[in-house]
């Protein structure tokens, strides 16, 4: 089993990285308020930061359609 972080055969150090998954270790702070998505209008009631009010907040939905499709790696 490697540890965390190792060398492959080549001497390259490998880390290993796991996404972040909410758990009650690391609570996220979530902002509560009444915000509209910029694009289609929808109703925003809790955001993972306290918005700063000079730049466009969008729903879940159009901000994964703004966001720019991640290729695959090999």
């Amino acid at each position: 089993m490697r540890s965390p972080n190792s060398q492959n055969e080549f001497g390259v150090i490998v880390m290993a990285f796991s996404k972040f998954e909410s758990n009650s270790n690391f609570p996220r702070k979530m902002f509560k308020g009444n915000w509209k998505c910029s694009e289609c209008g929808k109703e925003i009631t809790e955001l993972p930061f306290e918005p700063s009010g000079d730049r466009p907040l969008y729903c879940r939905e159009c901000h994964a359609k703004r966001r720019p499709q991640r290729s695959e790696r090999y």
